[in-house]
């Protein structure tokens, strides 16, 4: 998958316990669940424009049972 890739070349050595992931115009939330239930950050962000798409991210990370540290509105 693309976004492993990605993490172990990019993302996974800045990644820790201390580490804040922010995932920008999270949409539907599948990279931002897919960040938090790998255990390698600290805390993982979803921020997005539209308040619907956070809604819908907050009730796939429930239903995921996967824990993120906060939901943002840009501009809120």
């Amino acid at each position: 998958m693309v976004v492993e890739t990605a993490e172990q070349d990019y993302l996974a050595p800045r990644a820790g316990p201390s580490s804040v992931l922010v995932d920008l115009s999270c949409g539907s939330g599948l990279f931002t669940r897919r960040f938090a239930a790998g255990g390698r950050w600290g805390r993982v962000v979803a921020v997005d424009y539209s308040e619907a798409m956070l809604l819908e991210t907050q009730r796939r990370v429930v239903e995921a049972d996967v824990a993120l540290a906060r939901y943002r509105v840009h501009g809120a």
